[in-house]
């Protein structure tokens, strides 16, 4: 039930967008996360990570990814790879040396239709492209890995990170 309460109660409502999520366990506690924020402006993070290990410890650790990512943000002019630096600040000096995250955030800008992302060893969040229409019919949709970062977050004292930027269009799907 604690950890459970770490996670959003129901996903963001936007205009022009869809947000889903679910958390399925494979025990009864562990350090799977993700998590929306409302930055203002017609933008919102989003966040996906899963920490090391099982269990108690896992879901631990797991808490100190949301306070963090919750406190950096909550300035909402945070750029994408100094909030994950500062992510892996954090995990790093409240966690022992073994202990790490796989994490992903991406910052959607619905009024400039932009999803710019860092990937810190996180599996690859997919881009579902929708198909385009030509004048020989409609195209097969397109597939782009977002695997743009570094590492995983809490294993070193200091890191810094890459970011890509992406255009959206009606139809595209985000799926982590």
């Amino acid at each position: 039930e604690v950890q459970r309460r770490l996670l959003p109660d129901a996903p963001p409502r936007a205009e022009c967008v869809e947000f889903a999520a679910a958390s399925v366990p494979a025990r009864r506690i562990g350090g799977d996360y993700y998590d929306f924020v409302e930055l203002g402006d017609g933008r919102f993070g989003i966040a996906l990570a899963d920490v090391s290990g099982k269990g108690v410890a896992a879901a631990l650790i797991m808490s100190v990814v949301q306070a963090s990512l919750r406190i950096i943000s909550s300035d909402g002019d945070v750029a994408p790879p100094r909030l994950v630096a500062l992510i892996s600040q954090f995990v790093y000096r409240s966690t022992p040396a073994s202990k790490y995250a796989t994490f992903f955030y991406a910052q959607l800008d619905l009024q400039h239709r932009q999803l710019r992302s860092v990937n810190a060893g996180h599996n690859a969040p997919y881009l579902l492209r929708a198909g385009r229409q030509s004048t020989a019919g409609s195209a097969p949709s397109e597939i782009e890995e977002l695997s743009v970062g570094g590492t995983v977050v809490g294993m070193f004292p200091e890191m810094e990170y890459e970011e890509a930027t992406v255009e959206l269009c009606p139809g595209d799907v985000l799926l982590a």
